[in-house]
């Protein structure tokens, strides 16, 4: 049992370490990294990269883009944040 409680841990704090921060900016590039200072422009395709844990950070300003459609999901100890910044 306390392997069992031991391991469960270990997965947790995995998680967290693996955790991502894509950022988002009308002035960054579909190519780049999607670093605070490589953002990526398209809020779709930084959309596609997040995993459960990860945090997307839109900059301020214009995006020209069709429906922007979220279609991934979080776990409930590994949460999908989306805010500006």
């Amino acid at each position: 049992m306390r392997f069992f409680y031991y391991l469960s841990y270990c997965l947790l704090l995995c998680n967290t370490l693996i955790a991502r921060t894509i950022f988002v900016s009308p002035d960054g590039s579909d190519s780049n990294t999607g670093t605070k200072t490589k953002p990526i422009a398209n809020l779709q395709t930084a959309t596609e990269l997040l995993q459960p844990g990860d945090s997307l950070l839109i900059r301020e300003g214009e995006y020209k883009m069709s429906p922007w459609l979220i279609n991934k999901k979080g776990k409930p100890d590994a949460w999908i944040t989306i805010m500006a910044f």
